[in-house]
């Protein structure tokens, strides 16, 4: 799951949408140049490369790698990081602008809660084999009193792991449809707010075997804009019936 961005967002329909999506769930930093007027085009060639982006890139994804190879049980730079505070204030702002425009204040706490999930998720590094602690203290104290969500609705699980179900102009999900005889879903119709993936693309991600279509909902809410349970739960639904996903409770 992405944070709402600072610039530009994250573009579903290349490489990366199904290295990312929630069949293989490999960690990426991508790294786009847009608009550019050689891509997809008979000058795409090595030749027409900017060198100096290029080389950025490269020194991104060397020093990340670095990074994350480097870490040791000693080192905790994350929490309380300047940049764990932008995401702060930009969640903050993001919260104040819905309270203005008479959002529920549930909405607001969906924000709240997901900023928290993500800060935690941001500093957990466990997977690399380390400890860091004290992430909870500071990313508490910066949404004081936010409950976590009570799991609501069925929880379901991937049992299909074949990538995305759509992408380079060919949808699975929509040739499933028409072969089962089933309609098209609500939340397909939903656009995001700004530049982030879309609802079915995020809502799949989110399916683990234990979160429910509640929670679910309230990631995307926080993510991509205000959703209803009823239409999250009807999708989870029809990637069942589809062979996708299977109901584990609810």
């Amino acid at each position: 799951m992405r944070s709402p961005p600072v610039g530009h967002g994250f573009d579903e329909g290349s490489d990366h949408q199904v290295w990312a999506e929630g069949s293989y769930r490999v960690p990426i930093i991508y790294i786009a140049d847009w608009p550019d007027r050689y891509i997809h085009t008979q000058r795409d060639l090595p030749g027409n490369l900017d060198p100096t982006k290029l080389r950025r890139a490269i020194f991104i994804a060397a020093a990340s790698g670095w990074y994350l190879a480097t870490l040791d049980n000693g080192v905790n730079q994350l929490p309380g990081s300047a940049g764990m505070l932008e995401r702060a204030a930009q969640m903050q702002r993001r919260a104040a602008a819905l309270r203005a425009s008479g959002a529920p204040e549930e909405n607001i706490f969906s924000l709240m809660r997901y900023f928290r999930w993500s800060e935690a998720q941001a500093t957990d590094y466990g997977r690399f084999g380390l400890v860091v602690t004290n992430e909870g203290r500071v990313v508490g104290s910066l949404t004081p009193g936010i409950r976590p969500l009570a799991p609501s609705g069925p929880v379901y699980r991937r049992i299909l792991n074949q990538g995305p179900m759509n992408g380079f102009g060919y949808s699975w999900f929509d040739d499933g449809l028409a072969r089962a005889g089933l309609t098209r879903p609500r939340l397909l119709a939903r656009d995001p707010e700004g530049e982030v993936a879309s609802y079915g693309y995020e809502a799949l991600n989110l399916v683990d075997g234990h979160r429910s279509a509640g929670e679910i909902r309230d990631y995307l809410t926080a993510t991509l804009g205000p959703v209803p349970q009823d239409e999250v739960a009807e999708y989870l639904d029809i990637l069942a019936r589809l062979g996708v996903l299977e109901r584990v409770s609810g």
